[in-house]
């Protein structure tokens, strides 16, 4: 790509084609929320769909949240760090879930991962930001909420398929939109993979270590 001076990979990081983080960036103005301070990412699985290693929550689960924050900030991670606390019930021997993931943004925003991969309730992902004029909360915007019977509440979906669906759909078709016009690949970029690859190790690092790890 580089030596021909033109894309010719897209990486699929679908949660840059889901409505509700695309609404959440467009937040980050003098008449929205201003300027992100912190970020708080949720992000669970109802079990492990792989079976559950401390290592494989970094490079396959939140590998996703390392993404979506450089593209919500336009910026790249300083350091990370992943802190353990009390394993849920039916966590293998040697191995931690759920895990708090911490990251310092070059410009010093923070960011918070909590990932929990073996929730049992379903998967759910949201993020809120902490902006210097106000505050901005992605949650189940894929979701209607019901009021009936004297309940209100959402479902929630069991695998990632029923929250992304449409972020997929659009992503695919942005692909193909492109092939045909022969414009420019949208989303992300081999280069936004290889950022996420190498936090993602650094997190891994960092979970061994128990320190943080410049990225």
């Amino acid at each position: 790509e580089v030596a021909l001076g033109q894309r010719h990979i897209m990486m699929g990081f679908m949660r840059r084609f889901d409505p509700g983080y695309a609404e959440l960036k467009a937040q980050f103005t003098d008449s929205g929320i201003g300027e992100p301070l912190i970020v708080h990412h949720l992000h669970t699985n109802q079990s492990a769909p792989y079976g559950l290693a401390s290592a494989r929550t970094m490079t396959n689960m939140v590998i996703h949240e390392f993404d979506i924050t450089c593209w919500l900030l336009d910026e790249d991670y300083a350091s990370v760090q992943v802190i353990a606390g009390r394993p849920a019930p039916g966590t293998p021997e040697g191995e931690l879930d759920p895990l708090l993931v911490i990251m310092r943004m070059q410009s010093g925003v923070l960011v918070e991962v909590e990932a929990f991969v073996n929730a049992q309730y379903g998967y759910e992902v949201s993020c809120r930001v902490t902006g210097s004029r106000g505050g901005a909360q992605m949650g189940e915007g894929s979701f209607v909420t019901r009021s009936a019977a004297g309940l209100r509440g959402q479902e929630v979906p069991e695998l990632w398929l029923g929250r992304f669906g449409r972020a997929y759909h659009r992503q695919l078709q942005g692909w193909i939109d492109a092939l045909r016009s022969g414009g420019p690949l949208p989303g992300a970029s081999a280069w936004d993979g290889y950022v996420a690859t190498i936090t993602a190790n650094c997190a891994v690092a960092a979970l061994t270590s128990g320190v943080p790890v410049d990225v």
